[in-house]
């Protein structure tokens, strides 16, 4: 079973403010360029935008090193999660999430995430390492007076022959 690992400052400064500078233009014109979603986790998100795919490929070799084995790039995600409605239900992911990084990008005040029913909390820049295929997660309802946004990276392994959206 792949581990949980918890690390800080995944991205470089410079790399980390354009993307905070990407998610404010997104934030400040959600309506028009992301979509809802309001079947089950009730957020605003981006499947693999362009600022994510960059960071994406900066950050294959990292990834690499902390899982311990070559990965293939799967796709990218941005969720933003408005005051009180966003939650997380308790799920696994996809086969092309084998290998996640669930990096927070901005809060208000941090929502934990569980994994195997262990709280993690997550500060910007911090991201934990894990596989959404393997370990159920989940997040309770954010609190009415929060706003958080994450991005999640994902991989698969080399000889993965599946969609990879």
């Amino acid at each position: 079973m792949i581990p949980v690992l918890k690390l800080s400052h995944i991205l470089a400064e410079e790399d980390f403010n354009y993307t905070l500078s990407c998610i404010n233009r997104f934030w400040k014109s959600r309506n028009q360029l992301m979509s809802f979603d309001n079947d089950m986790f009730y957020r605003y998100y981006l499947h693999n935008p362009s600022f994510l795919k960059v960071m994406h490929k900066k950050l294959l070799p990292l990834a690499q090193e902390k899982f311990k084995t070559e990965l293939k790039i799967s796709y990218s995600f941005l969720s933003m999660y408005n005051k009180g409605i966003g939650i997380c239900p308790l799920h696994t992911d996809r086969p092309q999430c084998r290998y996640s990084i669930d990096l927070c990008l901005d809060q208000i005040n941090p929502w934990p995430i569980f994994i195997n029913n262990v709280e993690y909390i997550l500060q910007p820049n911090e991201a934990l390492f894990y596989s959404g295929i393997e370990h159920p997660h989940y997040r309770n309802k954010i609190q009415p007076d929060n706003y958080v946004s994450l991005a999640f990276f994902h991989f698969v392994d080399p000889d993965f022959e599946g969609d990879l959206n």
